[in-house]
């Protein structure tokens, strides 16, 4: 092995890299392993500038500068800690005091590993041909270039001792040319910067590797119980051995055959009405190496009695405010049917008590590639069902059965959409999105002991017609189940969870998913319900479902940049508070749903006008006291000037003594009986003293005392009748009061003189009007003391 010792130096030494910068050289193997410290150098040219040594070598790796390790006197070793990227870019650069331009070297290392031992390789010479193909398993892939080569050595004198040949990293041929029919080893050897490994030999002899060509199946019988192949070879070749394997279509891994033939192979027992798929390979006679695998080849078994029932279950939902109901099923699978179906029986038992029987062919109700309304029965059922529009009303019970040639299924009941018996609703469904399936999860109350299965049902939900319907029945143990389908993304889905007891099912939650969800679109019709001065009430419509694109977990308002409020996805309004009045705004809206926040929608309001009624309250009540108090003297004033007015009218009656009969008389006798002296007949009157009489006062006193004309107001009139007594007695008080008010004006008759004087007295002028002498004398008596002039204004 020198010689490979020899290559394998020389190999190193040629990938040992050299870029040569101006005065600077990077001395670096050109690959690295990945996770392993990475060594190397940089060196300083013999046309270096005067006065640089090795230590005013600097390296950068990855624009990382890193120290030196270790100096010489024109080279500076670096290490580079275990590098975890595929490349390394390195800058060695010369920095010296005084130099006017910097010397530099730059290099990019590829990272990488050693080649991973392949497999042993698998020889054999084609039927017909004579060169040797080996093939292998290369391993892990290096990340960098490869070289795979096969080696073989043989052993008979007259052969070649050894040879190898270049090939892919997969396989490799070796020319008839290059070996005789004899024993031999080969192996392989991969080889790249970082290493050279081989894989273990293999022996065999010339004569043994010879693959025959693989068989082809040509024909098969079907009985009631088994299946028959036959297959024959190419060429006529002469077969040892055998093998078959078959699987059915539903399953994925293959079964070995048992009593396999030269030519034939008998399937004993296979299950009815299914497909089965062959294929068989053979070896040449005296063993070697086998033939590749035969063409898949398929065959259908035959028919028996169905075994088992369908899968019965109603889509029902309104449409015009009518509820609407179609009957489903899913086709029924082959371990079931066991045989084609060619129709369906429907018992229909009313509850009238009468029975129908109905009949359908496949062809009406079966599964179909088109349906009315829909691109394909896909976009109806996520499976292959069959749908029959049906009328729920009035029916006690409905039965499903299909048949096919050999009989028909058991009688499959439809569990009825009415009520059943009373379970609580409060029950937790769950949802988790795995990719493109749904795992639903629930919790049944504790208090459900009955006998119970489960319906887990889904559609896409905001569409008037029922697209992508798919349930699954479990039995009541189960409390989860996963639905697979072709789920659209930011698309809907109603899952429904329904409990069956005996003939009637009952829903027991509903919740709506989405297998991806997106931002959501613009909020519509954001408008104001309500204004006021210091508040508004905003109301939106939702977002149709069918358009949420997810489900919406909030809504934001706010102005500007800003979020204020966050609404529920529920409500569909907001009042808003503590506004200014008379002022602008402008408010914007935008849902949110897992994926983010949709786009804004904006709405501009001016609130309303209001005054500060504090201030203008306070000015009204200072108005209103000022009022009050002017009233007040107002008031005063008037009861004043009711006062002077009552004097006046008072003095309006006082007779003029002067006007009175009995002055005249006087003048007319010459004499005043028991009054007055001739000396004051004569005397002139000029002075009269005018006093104000109370309110209250002068009330009674016109209540008390006759008028002055003469007239008796309110006495005859009303017919009252006085005794003497009270007459006197009235007739006292009035005496009493003209003397008080006498009295009382004394003092105050100056100024009314003139007046008075000028009064006429017109009761003088009446008829009939007599005093006594005794009245008289009281009478001007008081006059006397009180309202004539004294000696001195005389």
């Amino acid at each position: 092995m020198a010689w490979l010792s020899a290559c394998l130096f020389l190999l190193s030494a040629g990938l040992l890299q050299q870029a040569v910068g101006v005065g600077v050289t990077c001395l670096w193997e050109k690959y690295f392993h990945i996770g392993h410290n990475v060594s190397g150098a940089c060196g300083m040219s013999k046309h270096r500038p005067p006065g640089c040594g090795s230590q005013s070598l600097r390296l950068t790796a990855d624009g990382k500068p890193l120290l030196a390790y270790h100096h010489s006197n024109d080279t500076a070793h670096f290490a580079i800690p275990a590098p975890a990227k595929a490349a390394l870019h390195l800058r060695c650069e010369l920095t010296c005091a005084g130099l006017k331009s910097h010397s530099y070297c730059d290099i990019t290392l590829q990272g990488g590993y050693p080649p991973h031992p392949p497999s042993r390789p698998e020889c054999h010479i084609r039927h017909g041909d004579r060169d040797i193909q080996c093939s292998w398993d290369p391993g892990r892939w290096a990340l960098l270039p490869t070289n795979y080569t096969l080696h073989w050595k043989q052993y008979a004198e007259e052969c070649s001792p050894a040879g190898v040949v270049s090939g892919t990293n997969t396989s490799a041929t070796v020319p008839y040319t290059d070996f005789c029919e004899e024993n031999m080893t080969v192996w392989v050897v991969a080889q790249n910067g970082l290493g050279s490994v081989q894989s273990e030999n293999a022996d065999f002899h010339t004569v043994d590797i010879v693959k025959p060509h693989a068989p082809v199946i040509t024909n098969h019988s079907v009985q009631p119980l088994e299946i028959f192949i036959l297959w024959n070879l190419v060429y006529d070749e002469l077969v040892g051995f055998c093998e078959v394997q078959y699987r059915t279509q539903e399953e994925g891994v293959w079964r070995e055959g048992d009593d396999v033939a030269q030519d034939n192979f008998l399937l004993q027992n296979p299950q009815p009405f299914s497909v089965y798929e062959f294929r068989v390979r053979c070896s040449c006679e005296g063993g070697g190496v086998r033939s590749a695998w035969s063409n898949v080849y398929r065959a259908l078994s035959s028919e028996a009695a169905p075994d088992g029932k369908m899968d019965v279950w109603s889509d029902c939902g309104m449409s015009d405010g009518q509820s609407e109901c179609a009957l489903v099923w899913k086709e029924l699978p082959r371990s079931v049917a066991r045989g084609k179906v060619l129709g369906y029986l429907l018992t229909v038992e009313h509850n009238t008590g009468n029975v129908t029987v109905m009949n359908f062919s496949t062809e009406e109700v079966g599964p179909r590639e088109g349906v009315p309304g829909a691109a394909n029965q896909s976009e109806i059922c996520s499976g292959r069902c069959s749908r029959l529009p049906f009328s729920l009303q009035g029916v006690k019970g409905v039965n499903v059965m299909a048949y096919t040639s050999q009989g028909r299924t058991d009688p499959a009941p439809l569990a009825l959409p009415k009520a059943g018996p009373e379970v609580p609703l409060a029950v937790s469904v769950t949802v988790a999105v795995e990719g493109r399936s749904l795992n639903v999860s629930w919790a049944p109350p504790t208090s459900l002991t009955q006998d119970v299965e489960y319906v887990v049902q889904c559609k896409e939900a905001g569409l008037h017609q029922t697209r992508g319907f798919d349930w699954i029945k479990v039995n009541g143990t189960q409390r989860s189940v996963i639905l697979a389908g072709n789920y659209r993304n930011y698309t809907p889905y109603n899952l429904s969870l329904f409990g069956i007891f005996g003939n009637c099912r009952c829903l027991l939650g509903s919740v709506i998913v989405y297998t991806v969800q997106g931002v959501p679109p613009k909020v519509a019709n954001l408008e104001v319900s309500e204004i006021k001065s210091s508040g508004v009430s905003l109301t939106w419509d939702h977002i149709p479902l069918a358009q949420r694109r997810g489900v919406i977990l909030r809504y934001h308002l706010g102005q500007g940049n800003y979020t204020e409020y966050n609404v529920s996805g529920h409500r569909n309004s907001l009042l808003l508070l503590d506004l200014q009045p008379g002022q602008r705004y402008q408010f914007w809206i935008r849902a949110e749903t897992a994926a983010g926040q949709g786009p804004r929608t904006y709405i501009s309001f001016v609130t309303m006008m209001t005054y500060d009624y504090v201030p203008y309250t306070i000015v009204a009540l200072l108005a209103t006291f000022a009022l009050g108090l002017l009233l007040v003297f107002l008031y005063r004033s008037l009861k004043r000037l009711q006062h002077c007015l009552g004097l006046t009218w008072c003095c309006e009656k006082v007779p003029d003594p002067k006007n009175s009969g009995l002055l005249r008389q006087i003048q007319y006798t010459g004499s005043w009986p028991g009054f007055f002296s001739l000396a004051e007949h004569s005397q002139k009157l000029s002075y009269v003293e005018v006093v104000e009489i109370q309110a209250q006062e002068r009330d009674s006193f016109l209540e008390t005392t006759p008028d002055p004309d003469g007239q008796t107001d309110g006495w005859d009139n009303e017919g009252q009748i006085q005794t003497e007594e009270e007459e006197e007695e009235e007739e006292k008080e009035s005496k009493e009061e003209w003397r008080e008010a006498g009295e009382r004006s004394g003092s105050e008759l100056g100024g009314e003189r003139e007046d008075y004087s000028q009064m006429i007295d017109s009761e003088g002028r009446e008829e009939g009007m007599s005093w006594s002498p005794t009245e008289t004398q009281e009478i001007f008596s008081g006059y006397e003391r009180h309202f004539m002039p004294s000696p001195l204004e005389v």
